[in-house]
């Protein structure tokens, strides 16, 4: 994080005439800014206690994966039905008190649920139920958003639909034979560069296509996302077999 509110910073403190990189590792950290993405860093500090500390818990506690599975779904919902019952009553969101990185039931909940089900070699399903699963996952979270006024993604992270659709999502996607090779596969899958490069990319090609097109339509907008996503991939991969550039996209 300081590596890049460095680099970010030298430029924009310039153009801003005031030093920038105290604002810019704030704000990192509060989900804000420039590097607003960058909390997830900070999160992951936490996030790796808590997988050491659900390891030591194993050792004494022996539950099955339906039950973890339960427990953090009871876990997820409370925070949902408290986000609810805050917006209602005061008109705030955790969202709007607590930073992204200390939403610890939220960001572990997923974390150690995806822990979990990693370490699992097989699971048998049917891929036409799961699909089906999925779409019903979107749909009832379309309309639990509706319902209860909740506008932005993270209001939902906690909500059972998101829980259901990630699982699925997870099966589906880990079972899909990929044709890249291997090598590439592990570059970008060990490396958070897609993740850290995804918003400057993003900036860059929705002015060009402003700038060309002017509005830009459903269509138009799933296009950029892809050509985001491949070329922060391309970029990442180049990035990761450079010995000191890798350092930035490495964890």
């Amino acid at each position: 994080m300081l590596l890049w509110a460095i680099i970010c910073g030298i430029p924009f403190s310039i153009i801003e005439h005031r030093v920038m990189f105290f604002y810019l590792i704030k704000d990192a950290f509060c989900g804000k800014g420039l590097l607003f993405h960058l909390w997830f860093l900070a999160a992951l500090i936490i996030l790796y206690y808590m997988k050491a500390c659900t390891r030591w818990l194993g050792k004494y506690v022996k539950l099955s994966l339906i039950v973890n599975f339960l427990i953090i779904c009871m876990a997820l919902s409370f925070v949902f039905i408290i986000n609810i019952i805050i917006k209602q009553k005061y008109n705030l969101e955790i969202r709007d008190i607590v930073p992204p990185c200390l939403r610890v039931i939220t960001n572990g909940g997923f974390f150690i649920l995806g822990f979990y089900l990693k370490e699992i070699d097989e699971i048998k399903y049917n891929r036409c139920i799961l699909v089906v699963i999925l779409l019903v996952s979107i749909l009832s979270l379309n309309l639990l958003s509706y319902m209860t006024n909740n506008i932005w993604a993270s209001s939902m992270y906690p909500s059972i639909p998101v829980v259901f659709g990630v699982v699925v999502l997870f099966l589906l996607v880990t079972r899909i034979p990929l044709k890249l090779s291997s090598n590439k596969i592990k570059v970008l899958s060990t490396s958070t560069g897609i993740w850290i490069l995804h918003p400057f990319i993003l900036r860059v090609i929705n002015k060009i296509c402003r700038v060309l097109f002017g509005k830009i339509t459903i269509f138009g907008k799933i296009t950029i996302v892809m050509v985001t996503i491949v070329v922060s991939g391309i970029i990442t991969y180049y990035m990761k077999k450079n010995k000191y550039l890798s350092f930035l996209v490495k964890i």
